[in-house]
């Protein structure tokens, strides 16, 4: 599992914003085989009334610098990010981005944390 991720003191801004912290994480297959691995978006102390909601934020999600998803946090199924085939000796560098949507000006996000940790499973 991923190290926890806290965003404190975010307000709303739009999706290019120089303000948007990116987290930076890499999948290495170090195996003889081919492989396939699975990476997840957990929320961690969700449900509590100081927690921004997941229709509060938008993501990106990029491998090897291209963007391959992008969309409202709320809108990823099952948690699950990306699923993907990896070559021994492979390497996928990814950087997801989560930010508060500039469409939440009308909500309430003040004072309000988002927590999460990024979790990969693998083998076939």
């Amino acid at each position: 599992n991923g190290n926890l991720v806290m965003m404190n003191d975010a307000v709303p801004v739009e999706a290019d914003s120089p303000s948007i912290i990116p987290y930076y994480f890499s999948i290495k297959n170090i195996g003889d085989n081919d492989s396939i691995y699975k990476i997840y978006l957990d929320d961690v102390l969700e449900n509590t009334p100081s927690t921004l909601l997941p229709t509060q934020l938008e993501y990106s999600l990029s491998l090897n610098n291209i963007e391959i998803k992008s969309g409202f946090v709320s809108d990823i199924e099952d948690n699950l990010l990306d699923t993907r085939d990896i070559a021994s000796e492979g390497v996928n560098d990814y950087i997801l981005k989560i930010w508060i949507s500039a469409d939440a000006f009308s909500t309430e996000w003040q004072g309000k944390t988002y927590n999460y940790q990024i979790r990969v499973e693998g083998g076939k």
